[in-house]
C-alpha cells in the first residue's frame, strides 16, 4: 500500500503555547484547550453533574482531580463513598474526560503544567486563594452549589474566553 506523500508533507509538528495545544494541518488549526478542577464529588449528585456539564462545554478536554479520603480526613471532612468508589463514579460520567487523584493540596501547579491546563476551576469559596496560579493558568471561580441553575448556566457564559 503506498503512502501519499503529500499528504504527510503539509502536517506540522505539535506546537504548544500557552498552555493550549495547537495542531496546524492544511492551513488549518485547531486548538485543544484543557480545564483542570478538583473536588470530593462525594455521591456525585445534581449539583455535581451540573458543574461538570457546564465545564465540559468550556473546553476540549475536562480533567478532574477526585480528593482522596487522607487530603479530606486533614481537611476535616469524612466522605460518604469511598475514594476508590467517587473516582469511579467520575470515570465512568460522560462529562469526564480523565479523572486525577488529587492527594496533596500542593499539587495543583504541578498539575496545571504536567497536564497543560489552559483553565483552572474551583468554588468562588476558595476566591482569592488561587489568584497565583494565574501566572499558568486562566483561575475560573465557580459560583457556589446554592445558585440555581438557570443563574449558574448565565454566570459562566461568558467566564471563559
Amino acid at each position: 500500500m503506498a503512502v501519499n506523500s503529500t499528504i504527510f508533507s503539509k502536517m506540522v509538528p505539535l506546537q504548544c503555547a500557552d498552555a493550549q495545544q495547537t495542531v496546524a494541518w492544511q492551513g488549518a488549526s485547531v486548538r485543544h484547550r484543557v480545564l483542570l478542577t478538583y473536588g470530593a464529588f462525594d455521591g456525585l449528585g445534581g449539583d455535581d453533574t451540573r458543574i461538570l456539564r457546564h465545564l465540559s462545554t468550556l473546553c476540549d478536554e475536562l480533567i478532574v482531580g477526585c480528593s482522596s479520603d487522607l487530603l479530606l480526613a486533614e481537611r476535616g471532612v469524612m466522605p460518604r463513598l469511598p475514594f476508590a468508589t467517587r473516582f469511579a463514579l467520575l470515570e465512568k460520567c460522560r462529562f469526564v474526560d480523565r479523572v486525577i487523584a488529587e492527594t496533596s493540596d500542593h499539587q495543583k501547579r504541578t498539575d496545571i503544567v504536567n497536564y497543560n491546563a489552559a483553565v483552572f476551576a474551583v468554588s468562588q469559596d476558595h476566591s482569592p486563594e488561587f489568584d497565583e496560579l494565574e501566572d499558568i493558568a486562566q483561575v475560573l471561580y465557580l459560583p457556589t452549589r446554592r445558585i440555581p441553575a438557570p443563574t449558574f448556566r448565565g454566570t459562566l457564559a461568558g467566564a471563559v474566553a
